[in-house]
């Protein structure tokens, strides 16, 4: 901006908050992972993807193969599921 036709201006400048000079220059600290802490990360995901397919895998197998476990007098087989069955098995898999 310009200033015209004014001989004296008085005035005082304030920054506070973000946009003090300390504010601007500072950043958030970096993650530090440890070596053992990525390779536990990667190990646990790695089981949790495991276990979800082993999951999957054994509900289709207990749909296509329901009719045997209906005629064993141990096993009392759930009518009130409100899913399907592969998808009700495999989240009672993770409760």
């Amino acid at each position: 901006t310009l200033l015209r036709n004014t001989a004296l201006v008085m005035g005082i400048v304030v920054y506070c908050g973000g946009d003090t000079r300390m504010i601007k220059n500072s950043r958030p600290a970096p993650a530090k992972l440890s070596s053992l802490e990525l390779f536990t990360n990667t190990s646990m995901k790695l089981i949790l993807i495991a276990q979800a397919f082993l999951a999957l895998l054994s509900s289709v197998c207990f749909s296509y193969n329901r009719w045997f476990y209906a005629g064993l007098w141990y096993l009392h087989l759930r009518n009130d599921l409100w899913l399907p069955d592969i998808p009700a098995y495999w989240l009672t898999f993770f409760t």
